[in-house]
């Protein structure tokens, strides 16, 4: 908001409080509106109502914030600073401290040249906040009970009300969707075409992948413009490096799938687009992974409750990291604490049923938006997005050239990385040159692990049964590490 005005960092000089942020705030226009009496500011910029609302209502004013964001502020009438994460970690968030100073940055890369200890870096956990005192959660955790109504008329209303926030910009902004032709991005998609005929959808993939075919579909009923991405899987292998540095790991899911990513934000760059909205989000909400069919009520709850806690360490951050890089903003209708407030204290009948004899998942999702999409697209299975494209056929050529005895050496050699296979170690290889030591203890919490869901996952995802001797070793290994995966 406001591209020509907005100069960051924003200085307030009667109370004498700087701010930097990076993020969107979208309750910016109620806050002003609020404010207009007693406050001047020195932009339209949307961020620059925190600082506003700190002058109000000290740090409890996080609260009061919807949106995405990372900030920092600066009190020089307290000599203390006030640094914060949104709820769900949508923007990233990392410090490195020895007691007396405070270093904080978006990415990691930004301490590497600092001369500190980059083992000491640390992750801001999302829904909290930092000062002198320390690290402590602004957002209390509790699991809702089901209350709501599972009507697919509200679910409509307010996943509507949610695109239509999330399509702010300045006006000379152009936006863009990521369309996979799955059942999430389609409904982003279909629900914001209403409010931009304009906009251009962007897939990638071979050409003979599931997700561009799906892709073409969409886009072709809903009469908006496609731009394919094309997978050239050399092109990709080269490309590796790039993707291990602008993802800050060595997971194998954060890097495939943020090379897909990258190259999607590329092109939207090309075309001038700045800000994407995305479907992800919704299996978290809307227990939409398969392993879920499975689950009784409460235990459905708790799996969405911890997917909802840890997307910022997985899908949060390899889409920020990928777009970014290429300044696209990436934004996500489905991770609106109203909609997710909402949905959690659904009742699990709203969210898996049987049709056609076997359990479906995200059924309200199907229902409520049957009409704004080919039949096809609104029982679509879930496909994981490096298969969808087709670039898992880029494991083959990655770990032909590791060994068995280069596995063993390097779970010897680097025992906090949680090296599991071939794949670890060629990525952990390519991370290892730019980060070092980064993390220390918690090296592989931050950059090695894909936080998502429990290990029994991977049963359910290879169709066994988890009695196989080394499935189960694998599964164990991977407890042992602390992988909350189903790619260990």
């Amino acid at each position: 908001m406001d591209i020509a005005g907005e100069r960051q960092p924003f200085v307030r000089p009667l109370n004498k409080v700087a701010l930097v942020c990076t993020g969107e705030i979208y309750n910016h226009t109620a806050v002003r509106a609020v404010a207009r009496d007693v406050a001047e500011f020195a932009s339209k910029s949307d961020v620059e109502v925190i600082a506003y609302l700190y002058e109000q209502h000290g740090t409890d004013m996080v609260d009061l914030l919807d949106g995405m964001f990372a900030f920092a502020m600066y009190d020089s009438r307290r000599d203390d600073f006030f640094v914060a994460r949104d709820r769900f970690g949508i923007k990233p968030l990392y410090y490195l401290t020895d007691g007396k100073q405070w270093l904080f940055a978006s990415e990691v890369k930004a301490f590497i040249r600092t001369g500190y200890d980059l083992r000491a870096v640390r992750e801001v956990p999302p829904g909290s906040m930092v000062t002198r005192a320390g690290v402590h959660p602004w957002l209390p955790q509790s699991v809702p009970r089901p209350t709501s109504i599972g009507d697919p008329a509200i679910l409509r209303a307010v996943l509507a009300s949610s695109v239509e926030k999330h399509l702010q910009a300045d006006p000379d902004v152009r936006i863009g969707v990521f369309l996979s032709g799955g059942l999430d991005s389609s409904i982003i998609t279909a629900l914001a075409v209403r409010q931009r005929p304009d906009i251009v959808a962007f897939t990638i993939g071979m050409d003979d992948s599931p997700d561009v075919s799906a892709a073409r579909r969409v886009a072709e009923h809903l009469g908006i413009r496609l731009v394919e991405c094309p997978l050239d899987l050399q092109d990709a292998y080269r490309r590796l490096p790039e993707a291990v540095r602008l993802t800050e790991s060595y997971n194998a899911v954060k890097v495939l799938e943020g090379l897909l990513t990258m190259m999607l934000a590329e092109a939207a760059a090309s075309e001038g687009v700045k800000v994407i909205l995305l479907g992800e989000g919704a299996d978290e909400v809307f227990a939409g992974y398969g392993f879920m069919r499975k689950l009784g009520s409460s235990a459905m709850k708790e799996a969405c409750q911890t997917l909802l806690r840890n997307i910022g360490s997985a899908e949060c951050m390899r889409l920020d990291r990928a777009t970014m890089a290429f300044s696209v903003e990436a934004r996500v209708p489905f991770l609106d604490p109203f909609l997710v407030d909402w949905a959690m204290s659904l009742p699990s009948t709203s969210l898996v049923r049987q049709r056609q004899g076997r359990l479906i998942e995200k059924w309200m999702m199907r229902e409520a938006f049957s009409d704004l999409l080919p039949q096809d697209i609104i029982w679509r299975m879930k496909l994981a997005y490096n298969t969808g494209s087709g670039i898992m056929r880029l494991l083959n050529r990655m770990v032909e050239q590791i060994s068995d005895l280069d596995v063993k050496f390097a779970r010897r050699v680097f025992p906090t990385a949680g090296i599991l296979d071939k794949l670890g170690v060629y990525l952990h290889r390519i991370w290892r040159k730019v980060f070092g030591e980064c993390g220390g203890e918690e090296m592989h919490a931050m950059f090695g692990a894909y936080p998502l869901m429990p290990c029994s996952f991977d049963v359910y995802q290879s169709g066994g049964t988890g009695e196989d001797d080394a499935e189960v070793a694998v599964l164990k290994r991977a407890r042992k590490l602390g992988y909350r995966s189903a790619t260990c």
